[in-house]
């Protein structure tokens, strides 16, 4: 096999996973799906907060997302 091919190979394999996308930090807060509301936008949906905690969501996972900041924030509900 050409040097050359296998070098670019070998540098792939090693550069690709830096660039694979990681699950948003809220997926990691128990009972997530217990809190947030899903709001359906043309042909996908999304995860967002409501105003208000749901009777069904623990308030330390609440409380969790509540502290989430800046890219990790889930998007308030009123804002769709």
């Amino acid at each position: 096999m050409n040097r050359t091919l296998v070098l670019g190979i070998l540098l792939w394999m090693t550069l690709s996973p830096a660039f694979a996308a990681t699950p948003p930090k809220y997926v990691a807060i128990k009972d997530f799906n217990l809190c947030l509301q899903e709001k359906n936008i043309d042909i996908y949906s999304v995860w967002c907060m409501p105003s208000k905690r749901a009777a069904a969501c623990p308030r330390a996972s609440w409380k969790a997302l509540k502290r989430l900041k800046k890219r990790d924030k889930v998007q308030a509900c009123e804002s769709f």
